[in-house]
Formats: C-alpha cells, structure tokens, sequence
C-alpha cells in the first residue's frame, strides 16, 4: 500500500472534555493518563464506509504520578 497525499481542513475544537484514566500498578503505584487534543483536521473527499467524513486528530500523551509508595522512592 502507497502512501497518498490529500487536501484537509481544520476544523476548530469547540468544547473538549479529557478525562484522566487512572492506572493502579502491582507495585503499589498510581499513574494517571490523559491525551490532549492539539488539532483536528477533516480530510477533503475522503469518506469511511458509512460515508461519513475522515478525521485525522493531533494529540499528545500527558502522564502525571498519582501516588507512589515510599519504598521506591529514591533515598536520600
């Protein structure tokens, strides 16, 4: 399969809601998870099965430590 080039356009974000996702490790550590939208953009002309329009959304990983044990926290 060949790669090809289309048109888009960008389609602003009117509202967004990112929730985290929490994870709970067997090592007793919490790690919370969320992807931020940065872009939308709709493809010109190019459709899925159902015919409804193709989107191609931007978005970057954020992590952040909930909690974790002080057993694997460094020692000072």
């Amino acid at each position: 399969m060949t790669a090809k080039e289309v048109d888009g356009f960008i389609v602003d974000v009117d509202e967004s809601v990112e929730h985290w996702s929490e994870l709970k490790l067997s090592d007793g550590s919490t790690l919370k998870l969320k992807q931020v939208i940065l872009q939308v953009i709709r493809l010109a002309n190019e459709y899925d099965q159902n015919k409804n329009p193709l989107y191609l959304v931007q978005s970057a990983p954020i992590m952040a430590i909930g909690s974790v044990p002080d057993n694997l926290k460094k020692k000072d």
